[in-house]
């Protein structure tokens, strides 16, 4: 009779998880291998979308940035929209192409010449020439959990989410995979880092909307929570 209602209480468990997986906007679901005294699954579950108002001010001059917000149109001019005509170009490092690394949008350029940065989105980082300070705005959907792909040597990242973490605990997931990690702030025109093999640095906690020069060790995944 144990027997019976315990499986009775499986079954019911399984059902129960099955529905919810059925009714919530979840995105993606990862299960990763994980071993304590015993192999056990980890499940990741990532990819909650919801509504977002994603805003900003970026200083005149050079400013890395990141963009939380997944728009529903990634182009560049769509998704700058909010600063049209105060920046003169975007560009971002792509270390995955081994012809041609930077990519590039400029809006002043003549039609003839082509834009080979053709979309933008939360999971990279970017070097944006502002003309002037401005504000920036967007509505999209915000990703959370999210996962950003890293992979060996030096990556160009975002930092999807709109909450600041302190720096390891933000990067806890890629613990042992990366050496150090940069910021450039443009409100002071400095650069900040954290060097993992000395355990200190200038960079005290991630923050949304810069974008961050990461050098990794092998390739890994950072889950932003």
């Amino acid at each position: 009779m144990k027997k019976t209602n315990k499986r009775t209480k499986l079954i019911i468990t399984l059902i129960v998880l099955i529905a919810l997986i059925g009714i919530l906007p979840i995105k993606e679901i990862i299960m990763e291998p994980s071993i304590i005294g015993q192999t056990i699954a980890r499940v990741f579950v990532k990819g909650l979308e919801t509504n977002h108002s994603c805003s900003a001010v970026f200083m005149e001059g050079w400013n890395l940035i990141s963009i939380p917000c997944l728009a529903t149109n990634t182009s560049p001019e769509f998704v700058l929209s909010s600063i049209s005509g105060n920046y003169t170009s975007i560009h971002y490092y792509d270390l995955n192409n081994n012809t041609d690394h930077w990519k590039s949008y400029n809006p002043g350029l003549p039609s003839w010449v082509v834009n080979d940065l053709v979309y933008i989105n939360e999971k990279d980082g970017y070097w944006i020439n502002m003309k002037n300070q401005s504000n920036f705005h967007l509505n999209g959907t915000l990703i959370q959990p999210n996962e950003v792909p890293l992979v060996k040597g030096w990556n160009l990242m975002g930092y999807p989410t709109d909450n600041s973490k302190e720096i390891t605990n933000a990067l806890s997931t890629i613990s042992g995979s990366y050496t150090i990690i940069w910021l450039y702030n443009a409100s002071d025109s400095k650069y900040y880092y954290y060097n993992v093999s000395e355990s200190n640095g200038t960079l005290q906690e991630m923050m949304p909307y810069y974008g961050y020069w990461i050098n990794m060790s092998k390739n890994d995944s950072l889950f932003v929570i």
